[in-house]
């Protein structure tokens, strides 16, 4: 079994960055990465060379007092680019009763992340399992919209989805996935 050096970004030298936009955008010199979680007493944002079985090479925790307005947490990380692979860990508290279910083992998507990579081994089910799930969990990848090749799509592609034929998938900083969402069959418009 390989080892792999993980290093721990030191908070100085990430910016504090801005809560809006949420999600990773590229900016002049770097990345701003921003997510929204009223509940998480800290957050970790993760950062990997590779989305295939790797460990995160880098952790930047982010400081309550340097990285965090209102319920979002962002930072601003130097030199970073499109294609970057990333994560976040969401610290807090495991209470049920209260519909909290914290778990900062576990590698979590950022909901409005533009772009996700599926490891060779990914593993739904390890999300429920006890343990570091960064192996086999999706991960989410900085992207440029502005670079995607929009061809004959355009701006068709909003008014012509139909509700019947769509599904929203939420993904939460608590550690628990959602199920997807479809509207009740009453509200559906015919095919």
């Amino acid at each position: 079994m390989s080892s792999h050096h993980i290093d721990t970004i030191p908070v100085r030298a990430v910016e504090s960055g801005a809560p809006a936009p949420l999600g990773a955008t590229i900016q002049p010199g770097g990345v701003n990465f921003s997510v929204f979680s009223k509940d998480a007493s800290h957050v970790e944002l993760l950062l990997f060379d590779d989305p295939n079985g790797q460990p995160p090479t880098r952790v930047i925790p982010l400081d309550v007092s340097h990285h965090r307005t209102y319920h979002y947490w962002h930072a601003f990380v130097p030199d970073l680019t499109i294609g970057q692979v990333y994560g976040f860990r969401a610290h807090g508290p495991d209470a049920p009763e209260r519909s909290l279910r914290f778990d900062g083992g576990k590698v979590l998507l950022d909901p409005y992340g533009r772009a996700v990579a599926v490891p060779e081994g990914y593993d739904r089910e390890a999300a429920k399992r006890p343990g570091d799930n960064a192996a086999v969990a999706m991960k989410n990848v900085v992207a440029d919209p502005t670079r995607y090749d929009w061809g004959r799509i355009g701006r068709s592609v909003g008014p012509s989805l139909r509700p019947s034929s769509t599904s929203c998938t939420c993904a939460a900083l608590h550690g628990t996935p959602a199920p997807a969402l479809q509207p009740p069959n009453a509200a559906r418009m015919p095919a």
